[in-house]
């Protein structure tokens, strides 16, 4: 098994030398695991490890994209990488189990997420919910102060109050997820994968590589035999890692659904997760409440249940 390297700067969440947890560091970084899976952001975490008054590993203040750095780092799961590629197992302790690490960098590396700030981030529909036309809105002032939500794309089409519709929203989310069966959104055992022989089937196939690669150099076998054998063990290999990363990927609903009271719950999240709350559990559309309208209809938002 390998060995942290001699020398360098101290790998976040270890001791120097990289045999021994630096437990406070540690739940930090479990803590960073379970709040991204669960929809946080990047920028969200990094202010939260900052009010910690735990700095980087060089004294700094955290950033977003020294945060994505950290959980991405392989050895977290205790996994040893040696020029770029997983060669096994590694012979410190593991912070993080391998899936949830592995759920967390194929999220960091999706494509279609979004980690810089955005101003759409700060309010809890804009971006989110659509007009009645289909278009995203966004969120602006009227002329008497209030925030409101209007069309994205066409002036006109829709403008709102936000306040009341956000409270809506907030609203059906606590009295959706307060209901009994709100367990059956979570991820079960059940439904997961037998994770150790996943993990088998993954540090063979690494071993195979190698085997492959040893092979070649003896003159056992030719360059064509090398690379044919090599890619359909990487392909194996890739399967085995994304079911690894499909079953660390944890249930936005979680602690709202764990926590028993979920209005306090969810009043305590912050709105990275409240946003990942509420597009995991309906699509929202906001309709013109009508011309000159002083009272609130809740009939004027369209709610479309994922989760029902």
């Amino acid at each position: 098994m390998g060995a942290p390297r001699a020398g360098g700067n101290r790998t976040f969440g270890y001791e120097p030398g990289g045999h021994e947890v630096r437990e406070s560091e540690a739940a930090l970084l479990r803590d960073g695991y379970r709040q991204l899976l669960g929809g946080g952001s990047l920028r969200g975490l990094a202010s939260q490890w900052n009010a910690s008054s735990i700095p980087t590993t060089r004294g700094g203040a955290w950033r977003p994209d020294a945060v994505r750095y950290t959980l991405k780092n392989p050895r977290n799961a205790g996994l040893v990488v040696h020029l770029g590629e997983e060669v096994g197992t590694g012979s410190w302790p593991a912070i993080v189990p391998e899936h949830t690490y592995r759920a967390a960098v194929a999220l960091l590396e999706d494509p279609t997420r979004r980690t810089t700030p955005d101003t759409a981030r700060k309010y809890l529909l804009a971006g989110l919910a659509l007009c009645r036309c289909g278009s995203p809105v966004i969120t602006g002032r009227s002329s008497r102060g209030p925030r409101t939500y209007r069309c994205s794309e066409t002036r006109g089409h829709m403008s709102r109050a936000a306040e009341p519709v956000d409270n809506l929203v907030s609203a059906l989310v606590i009295g959706r997820l307060s209901q009994p069966d709100a367990a059956d959104l979570m991820l079960t055992d059940e439904t997961l994968p037998d994770l150790n022989a996943l993990r088998e089937k993954a540090a063979a196939l690494r071993t195979r590589l190698g085997e492959l690669t040893d092979l070649f150099a003896d003159g056992a076998i030719s360059k064509a035999q090398l690379t044919r054998g090599s890619e359909r063990a990487r392909q194996a290999l890739r399967v085995a890692e994304e079911r690894l990363a499909d079953a660390g990927r944890v249930s936005v609903f979680g602690e709202l659904v764990a926590g028993g009271d979920v209005a306090s719950v969810w009043d305590a999240l912050d709105l990275d997760r409240k946003r990942a709350v509420i597009d995991a559990l309906m699509v929202v559309t906001l309709f013109s409440p009508g011309r000159g309208a002083r009272t609130f209809k809740p009939e004027s938002v369209g709610i479309d249940w994922r989760h029902s």
